[in-house]
């Protein structure tokens, strides 16, 4: 069985001063480690990505995603445009078929949403 990935369409990171170092820093902005219960972390774009020009952003996500497939999963975090076009491509490479994961407050875990576009 291939192994699960969680992809990240964008890592938002926020800076932050370390005091230990005395200088600030870029450190993710999410603690992800809940979504690992459901695979390998993977991101597909840099947190300075921007939708603003879209040939190379889907190029790059193309890429990441060729080989999408039932077992992996993305999670919803990251720029809206991007996070859509990562959903869509997701989708076309695996015949419609995408699991998100949906942050819960009430769980305080990552929740699995299984869609099948109708693409099959």
């Amino acid at each position: 069985m291939p192994t699960s990935r969680v992809f990240i369409p964008q890592r938002p990171l926020m800076k932050v001063f370390n005091d230990e170092k005395q200088e600030w820093e870029w450190v993710n902005k999410w603690d992800l480690s809940e979504a690992e219960n459901y695979g390998t972390i993977t991101p597909i774009l840099s947190s300075q990505a921007k939708p603003f020009s879209p040939e190379p952003i889907i190029a790059e996500i193309k890429a990441a995603l060729h080989d999408f497939n039932d077992n992996d999963h993305i999670i919803a975090i990251g720029n809206p445009a991007l996070l859509a076009w990562c959903v869509a491509i997701a989708a076309y490479f695996n015949q419609g078929y995408v699991t998100m994961l949906q942050w819960s407050s009430i769980e305080r875990t990552y929740v699995a949403i299984e869609a099948d576009l109708g693409m099959r």
